[in-house]
């Protein structure tokens, strides 16, 4: 994974508004269950960690530990407070 790559699609994302830097109302952690990634469009194997994010718009979306990280520090750099 290049997390240059995808702290530019993260950015890209958060501009167009197809990622949000809601503050969650919920975040798990567990064993990836195939799910695609937010951040970098790839599934989350079972021997990789998922972040579950559930949003106050009622959207879920499901990061690898790395993509939840730019996406964190993307929504901080935008402006946007924890």
């Amino acid at each position: 994974m290049d997390v240059e790559l995808v702290r530019e699609r993260v950015r890209a994302l958060i501009k167009s508004g197809d990622l949000t830097c809601e503050d969650p109302d919920q975040t798990w952690a567990g064993p990836g269950e195939g799910k695609p990634c937010a951040g970098c469009w790839e599934r989350i194997p079972a021997s990789e960690t998922e972040y579950e994010v559930v949003l106050p718009s009622g959207r879920t979306v499901f990061f690898h530990r790395a993509c939840h990280d730019v996406w964190l520090e993307e929504c901080e750099a935008a402006g946007f407070s924890r």
